[in-house]
């Protein structure tokens, strides 16, 4: 064997590498004009983990993966309750009032930043398919008034929840 063959034979990538691989999950059907799945982290972070854990597991359906629509539900309704405890939580224990506006603005982005750690979770899942609709030549839907509406509705949780806080507050004389 010369360094000709060599070398020719080491460009050559092996033959199963050019090869397509799909499996049982990749067909065309049940898509539903879903978002993007990276857009979707940008919209979770800022609608929270209620609306915006609604938008990352509706996309699901929207894949054509109902299946995983209730676990990233779920998922989402369990990080919002977790941290709707920790503020009742640090809010009794006058933490949050102590500490003032900082404690606030460190306490929401706090927030924010694990629930788009959250989403860009769940949505690594939802890549492979999503990359499966743009190659078949479809354009992904449009996130801007499902976000808009989201942070809207967000917004309007996170005060009834600081509203129901105060109230309870109130009640057990704090």
């Amino acid at each position: 064997m010369n360094d000709k063959n060599i070398a020719r034979n080491s460009i050559v990538p092996p033959p199963d590498l050019l090869e397509p691989t799909l499996d049982e999950n990749d067909d065309l059907r049940g898509f539903e004009n879903p978002w993007n799945p990276s857009s979707l982290v940008l919209a979770a972070f800022f609608a929270g983990p209620f609306a915006g854990g609604y938008l990352v597991a509706s996309n699901f359906k929207r894949l054509g993966m109902r299946n995983r629509f209730y676990r990233a539900l779920c998922l989402f309704v369990g990080l919002g309750l977790v941290i709707w405890v920790s503020f009742t939580t640090l809010t009794y224990l006058e933490w949050i009032a102590r500490e003032g506006v900082g404690a606030r603005r460190l306490f929401r982005w706090t927030i924010q930043g694990l629930t788009a750690l959250a989403a860009y979770l769940v949505t690594r899942s939802q890549r492979a398919r999503f990359r499966l609709f743009v190659a078949s030549g479809c354009d992904p839907a449009r996130l801007w008034a499902p976000g808009i509406l989201a942070f809207v509705v967000g917004l309007g949780l996170d005060f009834a929840m600081t509203q129901l806080v105060r109230e309870l507050l109130e009640l057990m004389g704090g």
